[in-house]
């Protein structure tokens, strides 16, 4: 069987589950990991069995391999992800695609010009309770959407990497976890918003540089409002959740759970005004399904086959985030999304 060999550069954190996934995938072979701090780099590339480098572009120069995936601070990502493509390699980067547009619109026409398959890591999109919305919204179950209210809530409080903190590339909490909600409300509702109205404050982190808690309303073009709320100080475990209102039922789904649940009026509704609550089982996610998105990009580079989110669905998420941090910045002014990448 024909395999996609692999390159993982940064392997701090999220590129070990990259590594993982590819070791553990039947279409996919870990050849070489790449990392700045040379004993890490020693470490999990004698762990994987692999090659080591401490320099992504003597990598990249080196070759050997056929795509990269990249986990390493987000204002990396464009030159990373650029330079791999114009060097003839697929690519997998972890989200959020950039911080800005312009190293969005950097990775789009990069991906156009070099025809290169490239997938962006919104996971959540793989998540059953998220995929079975997808579904049961295209299929008309809840009849015609009317309202979404979808949050990501963190707390970020004992993260270390200073990088999520940097008050030079500022990573906007909607942007840098928050555009899980926006890419999910895009992905399940199939459309993308036209008008973003925030508001934002900054009272549970107050060491960080950015606001740490946001409120954005979305007009969609269909007529549905969405609300996507973000915080990475909220006293209580991480949460992703989407509760979705149509005229026919109304489907509450959260990550990191076996179930989800759908609210339906009673056969006799008209005297009962009483509705069914029907749960409904899924496979758990944990929230982060790195061994699907290294499939779809093995199924991508071998069979030609579609990429869920691209370069393009990535930065139109990124879109919607920098159109929320510009909203709120203007004290709730609304703003449209630019989606001409």
């Amino acid at each position: 069987m024909k395999k996609v060999r692999f390159a993982v550069i940064g392997v701090g954190g999220f590129g070990r589950r990259h590594a993982s996934a590819i070791k553990c995938s039947e279409r996919g072979e870990l050849v070489a990991v790449c990392d700045v701090i040379q004993s890490r780099a020693m470490n999990w590339a004698d762990t994987f069995g692999c090659t080591y480098y401490t320099d992504y572009k003597e990598m990249l120069e080196d070759g050997g391999f056929d795509a990269i995936t990249i986990a390493v601070q987000d204002q990396a990502h464009a030159e990373i992800a650029v330079a791999a493509m114009e060097a003839g390699y697929h690519v997998f980067c972890e989200k959020p695609l950039a911080l800005n547009r312009e190293d969005c619109k950097r990775i789009v026409e990069a991906q156009r010009k070099t025809g290169r398959c490239f997938s962006c890591g919104q996971s959540l999109r793989k998540a059953e309770c998220f995929s079975t919305a997808r579904e049961m919204i295209k299929s008309g179950e809840l009849g015609e959407i009317f309202q979404a209210e979808l949050e990501y809530s963190h707390n970020y409080s004992h993260l270390k990497p200073e990088w999520r903190r940097d008050p030079v590339n500022l990573r906007y909490p909607i942007i840098g976890g928050g555009c899980h909600a926006i890419d999910i409300l895009r992905w399940t509702m199939g459309e993308d918003p036209t008008e973003v109205i925030a508001i934002s404050n900054h009272i549970a982190l107050k060491d960080w540089p950015v606001d740490d808690c946001t409120v954005a309303l979305m007009k969609m073009p269909s007529g549905a409002i969405a609300r996507v709320t973000n915080s990475i100080g909220i006293q209580r475990k991480y949460v992703m959740s989407a509760i979705y209102s149509g005229t026919k039922a109304t489907l509450e789904c959260m990550s990191k759970t076996n179930g989800m649940m759908l609210h339906k009026p009673k056969a006799d509704f008209d005297i009962s005004h009483e509705f069914d609550e029907l749960y409904i089982p899924i496979s758990f996610s944990e929230g982060h399904n790195v061994e699907s998105e290294i499939e779809e990009l093995c199924s991508a580079i071998l069979d030609g086959t579609p990429i869920s989110c691209d370069a393009l669905e990535g930065a139109k998420t990124v879109a919607v985030g920098l159109a929320a941090v510009e909203s709120a910045r203007l004290g709730g002014l609304p703003v449209k999304p630019d989606y001409n990448f």
